[in-house]
């Protein structure tokens, strides 16, 4: 199974959240005076003829660019990253950071870039809070290198002692005594014939 992610946003998801607001609060004011250019274009082109019909396109067309740049920044870059979708909205990044240039200027553009660098550290936040990236088979994994040897005091509160292995004829395998029940998990041990004691796989410690 996969582990489950913990609960909180990464403290660069955060940030790169922030900074995306800000630069399309700026490329929607721009817009917003695209859309007054615009108007008066048409003005003078109704005025003054075709003197006045490159600035007219010119300014229409930046007005266009600019409002999709609006509705792509936020659909694809700050709902995806507010939504916890990282990687996605590092996708929709690049083209966010070009809208941001064109429709909202420099400063947009630099918040975009600095937003998407916070999302790239989102993404080992994210990891690192979820305890590792990866998946967990379904079977114990072997006990650890770093395992205590026999006879080290365990590191759970100590318990009582079990029974002795049951004596055996010479030459034959010892049988193991029974299974203890772990004072964490509540499962019990398994048997590690090659310290002749029981070992919890799920807390990772000896019985």
């Amino acid at each position: 199974m996969y582990p489950t992610p913990p609960a909180g946003k990464p403290p660069s998801a955060q940030t790169a959240d922030t900074l995306i607001l800000i630069g399309f609060i700026l490329q929607l004011v721009l817009a917003l005076i695209w859309i007054a250019e615009a108007a008066l274009s048409l003005v003078a082109l109704a005025v003054f003829g075709l003197y006045a019909a490159g600035f007219a396109g010119a300014y229409l067309l930046l007005l266009l660019i600019d409002l999709f740049g609006v509705w792509y920044v936020y659909t694809h870059f700050y709902e995806r990253s507010k939504a916890g979708n990282y990687l996605g909205a590092q996708d929709a990044g690049i083209l966010s950071i070009i809208f941001g240039l064109i429709g909202g200027g420099v400063i947009a553009g630099v918040l975009y870039i600095v937003a998407y660098l916070k999302l790239g550290d989102a993404i080992h936040e994210q990891r690192a809070m979820a305890g590792g990236a990866g998946m967990v088979g379904p079977y114990p994994a072997a006990p650890p290198y770093s395992a205590p040897p026999p006879g080290a005091a365990p590191s759970a509160p100590p318990i009582a002692a079990t029974s002795p292995p049951l004596p055996t004829a010479p030459g034959a395998a010892p049988i193991p005594p029974p299974a203890p029940i772990c004072p964490r998990c509540g499962k019990p041990g398994t048997w590690i014939e090659q310290y002749h004691r029981y070992y919890c796989y799920t807390d990772q410690q000896y019985l």
